[in-house]
């Protein structure tokens, strides 16, 4: 068989040097723009599943409240333990919490052993902040930190006065990225919304602040 001539070849052009570093330099470009954006879009994600997780144990905690007629409570977990509710000063969610029923002698306190432990909420990451502000009787004028949400008998918490817990980016001071769940005293448990300003609307009316850690 002959060769092909050199005139019927067909023109195979490939990428030159200058242009391979070009379209890698670009492309580069391109990538620390989008990172910081996708790294956002993440942090969102996980605030919104640990958010909607939260909801999701405390409407089954209110739900078993009233098909038990007992009370349940919803108890932030203490760091470093999986069954000790937080009882410090300075209480954060982030470390998960604890559902059970609250029959002891000590109210908002899962005594293992003599109460039921139903279910675990798992840690939050650690780029989140989780606070919690509610009123517990109803001649409450400001809310104050709580450890604690228990549900009774016909669905009503305890935060006579409502309240909410408030999930942060630590590496923001505002409340641009922040999401809520508002408690009321009837057991009423919703997503906080946003008003026509683009800001967080807490169970008082007011727009709940974030604190850095």
């Amino acid at each position: 068989m002959s060769p092909i001539p050199e005139s019927n070849r067909p023109f195979v052009r490939g990428f030159t040097l200058v242009e391979l570093v070009v379209a890698l330099s670009v492309a580069a470009i391109l990538l620390a723009m989008a990172a910081p954006n996708f790294a956002r879009l993440v942090r969102s994600n996980q605030r919104d599943s640990a958010l909607y997780a939260l909801i999701g144990d405390l409407q089954f905690a209110r739900s078993e409240s009233i098909k038990r007629s007992a009370r349940l409570a919803v108890c932030a977990r203490k760091p470093g333990s999986a069954q000790e509710c937080n009882d410090s000063n300075a209480i954060d969610w982030g470390e998960g919490w604890l559902v059970f029923v609250d029959n002891g002698t000590d109210l908002g306190v899962y005594e293992a052993g003599t109460e039921e432990l139903i279910r675990v909420g798992n840690a939050v990451n650690d780029e989140m902040d989780v606070f919690s502000r509610a009123r517990v009787s109803t001649s409450a004028i400001t809310e104050a930190e709580v450890n604690f949400i228990r549900f009774g008998p016909r669905g009503t918490s305890n935060w006579r006065g409502g309240g909410f817990v408030l999930m942060c980016d630590s590496e923001t001071s505002d409340n641009s990225t922040s999401i809520a769940v508002n408690v009321t005293l009837s057991g009423d448990i919703r997503r906080a919304r946003r008003d026509g300003d683009d800001n967080l609307v807490s169970a008082f009316g007011t727009t709940p602040a974030c604190e850095t850690s």
